[in-house]
């Protein structure tokens, strides 16, 4: 049982780390959010630009605008993958909460279910009567299988959790590859 409640403890505070990096990340999300906002403002300005300059037949303005616009459309682009990063992240915070409190439910039930246990195996004062074992018996089993039907629900829950984390390390190489295409350019 001891093992067991260590095994909580940690459950426990896996969940607070995910619950406080949930507030983080949604933070930063929006900080992008405002970002991609003020990006596109930036391109339609300098799109507006770029048609006066083509009126007014200015080529070389006209060419540097364009490198200029395609230079903020790569940044604006890195920021929205910068918030599919985050919203992953997120995503995969979410399924530490939801494993952390699989487990912890899991654990509740093995701890009630070694206590019974070790209930049955300490002497009674008196030799119980068949029904009364049998009803032993029973609810044992039913705390068993409650005990099994947790570790699935936790298993269930682990691979949420790992599927999460594997979005997270794609929208990472999506971010990687893109700032290794801006910086060979």
């Amino acid at each position: 049982v001891d093992e067991i409640k260590k095994d909580v403890e940690v459950v426990d505070a896996y969940r607070v780390r995910a619950k406080a990096r949930i507030g983080d990340l949604k933070e930063q999300s929006r900080k992008v959010e405002t970002e991609i906002g003020m990006k596109e403002k930036e391109i339609e300005l300098l799109e507006s630009r770029e048609d006066a300059a083509d009126k007014e037949k200015k080529t070389a303005e006209v060419a540097a605008l364009k490198a200029q616009i395609e230079g903020v459309e790569r940044i604006k682009e890195l920021l929205e993958l910068r918030k599919d990063l985050y919203s992953a992240e997120t995503s995969a915070a979410e399924a530490v909460v939801d494993y952390a409190a699989a487990a912890q439910d899991m654990y509740d039930k093995e701890i009630t279910l070694a206590q019974k246990r070790k209930e049955r195996s300490e002497p009674a004062g008196g030799a119980g009567t068949k029904t009364s074992v049998a009803a032993g018996n029973r609810a044992l089993f039913e705390l068993e299988n409650s005990v099994l039907q947790a570790q699935i629900e936790k298993l269930s829950k682990q691979e949420k959790m790992l599927s999460r984390e594997r979005e997270v390390a794609e929208v990472q190489q999506k971010i990687a590859e893109m700032q290794g295409k801006i910086l060979s350019q």
